[in-house]
C-alpha cells in the first residue's frame, strides 16, 4: 500500500516504503527509484491510458474477429457460387445477379438453420446463479 500517492506534471507519483518494496514479488520488474525515506514510482498518465486502451482492445478482439471470420465465410461462399464471374454486362444487370446470388445464399442458410444443422455457441462462462446440492 503506498504511503502517499498524486497526480502531477502529467504523471502519477507513488510513495512506498522500503520495506514494501523490499518484500514485493515484483521489485524486479519494477522501475521505482529508491530515496531517503521511501521508494517512490512515477508513471506518466500518457502510459496509464495507453494500457487502458490496449486492454480494452483486447477485451474486443475475440468479438471483433469473429464478426470479421464470419463476413469472410459470407464472402467465400458467395465465391464459391459463381459470384466471381458474372455472365452478364451493365450495372443494372449486375446488380439484379448480385442481389439474387446474396437472396438464394441467405435462404440456403435458413433452410440450414430451421433443419438444426447450425451448432449451438458454448461460452467458457460459468452459469448465472448459486450451485446447490441437490438431495434426494
Amino acid at each position: 500500500m503506498p504511503t502517499h500517492a498524486g497526480v502531477s506534471g502529467g504523471q502519477t507519483a507513488a510513495h512506498f516504503p522500503h520495506e514494501a518494496c523490499a518484500n514485493c514479488e515484483f521489485r524486479e520488474q519494477c522501475y521505482s527509484k529508491k530515496q531517503a525515506k521511501d521508494c517512490v514510482v512515477r508513471i506518466s498518465l500518457k502510459a496509464v491510458n495507453t494500457g487502458r486502451e490496449r486492454e480494452k482492445m483486447n477485451s474486443n478482439r475475440k468479438e471483433n474477429t469473429s464478426k470479421r471470420t464470419g463476413i469472410e465465410g459470407s464472402n467465400s461462399a458467395l465465391k464459391r457460387a459463381g459470384l466471381n464471374k458474372l455472365n452478364v454486362r451493365g450495372k443494372v444487370k449486375s446488380t439484379v445477379v448480385c442481389g439474387l446470388k446474396v437472396t438464394v445464399q441467405n435462404i440456403k442458410r435458413f433452410i440450414k438453420y430451421l433443419q438444426g444443422g447450425y451448432k449451438p455457441k458454448y461460452s467458457n462462462e460459468p452459469p448465472n446463479g448459486i450451485p446447490v446440492p441437490v438431495f434426494s
